[in-house]
Order: structure tokens, then sequence, then C-alpha cells
């Protein structure tokens, strides 16, 4: 039970993309349970992880990724940015997330390790940027990386995660971002740009009241149409953006914002419980295929 339930599942050793962790967990499952001798190796628990562990390693960063910051930014009054320069190149796919680890003193029992979605697309020269939400409260995590000076280095424990977009670029994508979950969706953005692409987008940004719309430059110049839900029109909205005066995102903004939603691959980024409520709405709306990337405040 521990051997599966912790060791296994350890993010520092698992592989970054969900079907190679499904292939790791069914080789180390086989190694287990089944008996055999080769020489002085028989079959064991601790051999099967060793195993798994060594796939894992194939397939994710085979090297440590040392990041130094670069310096701090406030994307609006709520959000900050924080970006940093790998030491090497880093491997990442838009949409993807990485594990910061930055110890220090007085940690809280949320620990010393976050996940964060990347907000700069792969191969961006000025580094990797990420951003979350600044909170009356914050963690002790946050107020230490909030206070990160330029030229400090931390590290990077792991890079991963399925929330890619499709390779074709004719399927027609409805985006869903709630607040700070707009990061995957800039760096895909920002990625489809530069690659020239042209797709058929649709964003719903839900904002809270008084919230401003996070990297509204990026999101204007990716061309794709931007309706904000919000229970007041944000004070700054760009030109050709849509407001939609609502809570939540409930049946009749969707229905009204994004009438062919039903013929749209959706991904939905944000807390949990906005996730669970907008994966709710879309499926009462009859869309189908729906990938969702929730995350916890920090």
């Amino acid at each position: 039970m521990f051997a599966a339930a912790f060791m296994l599942t350890e993010p520092l050793t698992l592989p970054p993309r969900r079907r190679q962790q499904l292939a790791e967990a069914a080789l180390v499952g086989a190694l287990t349970v089944t008996p055999f001798t080769l020489g002085p190796v028989w079959s064991s628990p601790e051999l099967a992880l060793v195993v798994g562990n060594v796939l894992a390693f194939a397939f994710g960063q085979r090297r440590a990724v040392r990041l130094t910051v670069v310096g701090h930014r406030d994307v609006t009054p709520a959000v900050r940015e924080v970006a940093f320069a790998p030491e090497r190149a880093l491997r990442f796919r838009p949409g993807q997330w990485i594990e910061l680890h930055v110890p220090h003193a007085g940690v809280d029992r949320r620990g010393t390790r976050r996940v964060f979605s990347v907000a700069s697309p792969a191969g961006h020269g000025d580094g990797v940027t990420v951003a979350y939400r600044l909170t009356p409260a914050p963690s002790s995590f946050k107020r230490t990386l909030t206070a990160l000076p330029p030229g400090v280095v931390v590290r990077a424990t792991s890079v991963g995660g399925d929330f890619l977009l499709p390779r074709r670029a004719d399927v027609p994508l409805l985006l869903v971002a709630g607040g700070i979950g707009i990061t995957p969706f800039v760096s895909q953005l920002t990625a489809l740009a530069r690659a020239g692409e042209r797709r058929d987008v649709v964003l719903l940004l839900l904002l809270g009241p008084g919230d401003e719309p996070p990297y509204a430059d990026v999101l204007t110049a990716s061309a794709a149409r931007v309706v904000v839900v919000a229970p007041t029109r944000p004070r700054a909205l760009p030109e050709g953006w849509e407001h939609r005066s609502a809570p939540l995102l409930e049946d009749a903004v969707l229905s009204e914002g994004v009438p062919d939603a039903h013929r749209r691959t959706a991904y939905v980024s944000g807390p949990p419980r906005m996730v669970v409520h907008a994966r709710r709405t879309l499926r009462r709306a009859g869309v189908q295929r729906i990938r969702t990337d929730a995350f916890p405040g920090y």
C-alpha cells in the first residue's frame, strides 16, 4: 500500500504526461505481481519501483532544472508575475505546468513546493514566467516567492501535464479561464500567434467583482474572441471584447455568448469549484469534449 499510494505517485519520480504515468503504473504493477528470478535478482516491489523510476527518468527532464530570478511585475493590481532565466533550455509544451521548490524559514503546512502553469510559450527567448494571485493572507511560499530578488536561483522539481491544445488547427476551441487560470491559455495563444496559426478560438474569462483582465495585451494580440463574465463591467475593457454580467458561467451566459459551444472542444482552467461548475454548465450545453486544469490557491 505504501509503495503504491506514496512511493509510486511521488511527483519527483513521475513521468510528465498522464499516458506515460499509466504506462509506468502498469509496468510496476506487472513486475510486482509476476514472480521471477534472474540470478541474484528476484521479483519484489522494490525492484519494480526502481524499474519504474528508470522509465520515468527516460520520459522526463533528465537533468536538474535551475531557474534564476530575472524580475517581478504586476500584471494587474491583483496578479503578480515572476520571470526566470533557465540555466539550460527547458523542455515543455504550452499548457503544461512546472513545480517550483523554494526552501524558506517559517514554512507553513502547505510546504515548499508549488505547481504553476507556465505563462510563457515554449522556446520564449526571455525565459520562463509564472503568475499567481496576490491575496491578503498569502502562504509562506507565496510571501517568499514575492520577495525573491533578481539573481536568486530556485529549482524546478518537475515539468509536465496534459492540458494541451489539439494538434489539428481546424478544431474549434472554447477556452474557459477563472481569474489566474488564464496562464496556460496565455502560453498557448502566444505560441499560436508566433507560429502564425489562425484558429477558431473563443475565450470566456471569468472575473470577480472589481478584477481587471490579466494579460489583456496578449489576449488582444491573439485575435481570439474574448467574452468577459463578471458581476460588473471591468473599467478597462479592451476594444472588441464583450461583457456578460453574471457571477459565474451560467446557462444563459453560455448560450448567448457562445451559441455554438456544443461543436467546440472546451478547456477549463481555474480554481476547483469554478472548474466543476463550468464543466457541468458546458455538459448541459451539449459540449462533449472537455479538458480541465484545476488548481488550489497558494
